[in-house]
């Protein structure tokens, strides 16, 4: 009977130990799909290149358009628009002059969607880490651009 009861009182210690194994409020947000693109984001890390040599500000808006504004290898501010399809957790999209971006990204959110994950879905190497901000206003307004006439094909495309 001592053995039933003790074999007992250890099944109810186990089944209580896993039961109150629940996420750590201490341990990482596990990325989800509560989130939206539909923001204006400023890129934090990029596995491609450190931000420190690369500062990327997108807005994707409602209307299935959006803005980009990148300096990557050049001195000021390159602006690039176009349109986007998010759809399933999958992010694609093509600039204004008809170039496809050149990846389709899987989209991952954390901290309740303040933060935005972009995986390229044919490279997982390829991330990009944003965090919801507001764009600067002399980046939009073209204070800290090139000028159109200087944008060329030649221009790195961030997306």
């Amino acid at each position: 009977m001592k053995t039933i009861k003790l074999l007992l009182m250890a099944a109810v210690a186990i089944v209580t130990m896993t039961a109150c194994g629940g996420k750590s409020e201490d341990g990482p947000t596990p990325p989800s799909q509560n989130g939206t693109v539909v923001a204006q984001w400023q890129l934090t890390a990029w596995s491609a290149l450190p931000t420190t040599d690369a500062v990327v500000y997108a807005e994707f808006h409602k209307d299935g358009k959006f803005d980009l504004y990148q300096r990557l290898y050049t001195p000021a501010f390159v602006h690039l628009t176009g349109t986007y399809k998010y759809s399933k957790g999958h992010l694609s999209g093509t600039y204004s002059d008809g170039v496809a971006w050149s990846h389709t990204y899987n989209v991952s959110f954390a901290n309740e969607g303040q933060s935005m994950r972009l995986t390229a879905a044919d490279d997982a190497t390829d991330v990009a880490d944003y965090e919801q901000t507001v764009i600067p206003t002399e980046i939009v307004e073209g204070t800290l651009s090139e000028s159109r006439a200087a944008i060329t094909d030649a221009v790195v495309r961030f997306l």
